[in-house]
């Protein structure tokens, strides 16, 4: 935001934001440190989660109409090996997902209909555990298996 109160982004900001999210898609930064480098843009409430998140502009931009970052399959099996190697939380991986099916500020970097339809059915069941049955290893590599037979792209990991 501008300093003088206007609803506008200067080229920097755009840069700063975007690269926060870039980020946070790539499992670099956790939901605590997008909620704290978003502030003043974005509202976040996770502290109920995953039974009940908020997301909601900040201010009066609307950061989608601004910025956009690609996520495709190769961010959401990242995270996915991520989860089952340990390195991050049912609740983590969950947080991960809702921000970025809710937030508005992610696109599909997929070519094909096919994968951008899987890519988006798994992250919101990832960021709604309850409703299809929870996240656990097991889960995880059936939805990396399912990402991988898709298009008979084999493991880059």
């Amino acid at each position: 935001m501008n300093t003088n109160g206007s609803a506008t982004l200067s080229s920097n900001e755009i840069d700063g934001i975007r690269q926060l999210l870039t980020d946070f898609v790539e499992g670099k930064i956790s939901i605590r440190q997008i909620q704290k480098g978003m502030h003043g843009y974005l509202f976040l409430n996770f502290d109920n989660a995953p039974d009940g998140r908020e997301i909601g502009h900040g201010s009066d931009l609307d950061l989608s109409k601004v910025i956009r970052v690609q996520i495709g399959k190769r961010h959401l099996c990242h995270m996915l090996q991520r989860y089952i190697a340990g390195q991050i939380a049912e609740l983590d991986l969950s947080n991960w997902a809702a921000f970025v099916f809710m937030s508005e500020l992610f696109v599909s970097e997929e070519d094909y209909e096919s994968m951008q339809e899987l890519v988006w059915d798994i992250i919101q069941k990832l960021m709604t555990p309850k409703i299809f049955g929870g996240i656990n290893e097991s889960v995880a590599q059936q939805y990396l298996e399912s990402l991988y037979d898709s298009d008979g792209t084999e493991s880059l990991l």
